[in-house]
């Protein structure tokens, strides 16, 4: 079964299962159940009064639901969410990289929501918004000490509709700025990959996002055709990358050469479970340099790890963003659902990345680029030459 992680984008939630609960674990559940009857019939009193005698008229299933979503809180776990119905379509939605929203990849880290990364031709690009800055308000309302999911509610919206964004500018010409502006909600599609041949057999592959269910077959056909091409290497760029189907990262791996352990699962009673590279039907084996930066983050890491520790290629940028825990996705009744952190990734060789990231071969600092030129992206090519 392949796994997916949690990463919010500011468009919703995106997440996969993990793996079912067998044996003990399920009785061990069952008998939690019959011994929480009592909480659970407190709790439906309360709703009864509630609906009975309450000053403002509110139907069972808003109150029930608002319940389910104050449980999960009561976990301390930004990632932990339980999503409604508008939500949870929103994340099936990102499944197939059409998405209404204004072009924003967040994460959530010091209870603020950070922005990982831009997409090309948005709305949030076209308003100057940068990797590293911070969110503060929207439409007038402060974002500081709100849930993940609250920050995403507020994020979300009909294509049309216009937001009023407050945010922090963090880039090095702008450091620490307030800015506002309004942005208006579009429909927008995920591009997953740009390809660029160069000179002399060279070629980069840039893979913006794992949020694309075709991603590795379609890079193993792209690979296949251009193989001739890119005799002397591959420069494949994850920089601003924030994951997303981390099933993807692993067919990915398989695909550049990675064999064996691509990463492990760690529960919470500290239980390890390693994922195996799948079979692929075509291997890539020429040289290899992959790109990070401080915006490459979950499936991203897990991948550049893989290829790293394998030693099937060379890691150049900077120390990654450090998104290393798992969410299962549980549906509910009523199209909604439950997003759980369920475990921790850790790399092929058994390191933690959450909150730490991964460390390049190479350590290349990215100031404000000249103009048409990337560094990083010269230095790698330099290398394979």
């Amino acid at each position: 079964m392949k796994v997916a992680v949690t990463v919010s984008i500011g468009l919703g939630l995106l997440a996969g299962l993990l793996w079912p609960l067998q044996g003990s674990r399920v009785q061990a559940i069952n008998a939690q159940v019959i011994n929480s009857s009592q909480e659970l019939a407190r709790l439906m009193r309360v709703v009864a009064a509630v609906r009975r005698y309450g000053l403002q008229p509110v139907t069972e299933a808003a109150l029930l639901e608002a319940a389910s979503a104050e449980l999960v809180n009561a976990l301390d776990d930004p990632y932990s969410v339980f999503l409604n119905s508008s939500q949870y379509q929103a994340l099936q939605a990102q499944k197939s990289g059409e998405v209404v929203g204004i072009g924003v990849e967040l994460a959530y880290r010091e209870q603020q929501a950070v922005v990982v990364s831009v997409l090309p031709d948005t709305p949030a690009q076209r308003a100057g918004l940068a990797s590293g800055d911070r969110l503060l308000a929207v439409d007038g309302k402060d974002l500081e000490k709100l849930s993940w999911a609250e920050i995403n509610t507020r994020l979300q919206g009909k294509k049309g509709e216009v937001l009023l964004l407050r945010w922090q500018s963090m880039t090095p010409a702008r450091q620490r700025v307030v800015r506002e502006e309004r942005l208006q909600r579009a429909d927008l599609s995920l591009t997953a990959t740009t390809f660029i041949p160069r000179e002399e057999g060279l070629c980069i592959l840039k893979v913006h996002t794992f949020f694309k269910e075709s991603l590795a077959e379609d890079i193993a056909q792209l690979l296949q055709q251009e193989e001739e091409n890119c005799m002397k290497g591959l420069v494949l760029d994850l920089r601003n990358n924030p994951g997303g189907l981390v099933g993807q990262a692993v067919d990915l791996a398989s695909l550049l050469g990675v064999e064996g352990t691509v990463f492990q699962l760690q529960n919470r009673e500290g239980g390890i479970t390693p994922i195996n590279a799948t079979p692929a039907v075509f291997t890539w084996t020429l040289p290899l340099v992959v790109l990070v930066d401080n915006s490459s983050a979950s499936a991203a890491e897990l991948l550049a790890a893989a290829l790293k520790e394998s030693g099937r290629a060379v890691i150049m940028g900077e120390t990654t963003f450090g998104k290393g825990l798992v969410q299962s996705l549980f549906p509910l009744s009523n199209d909604t659902g439950l997003s759980l952190t369920t475990a921790r990734y850790l790399t092929r060789l058994g390191n933690a990345i959450h909150k730490r990231g991964l460390a390049p071969d190479v350590v290349i600092q990215e100031n404000a680029p000249t103009a048409g030129e990337d560094v990083a992206e010269q230095i790698a090519l330099d290398y394979l030459r």
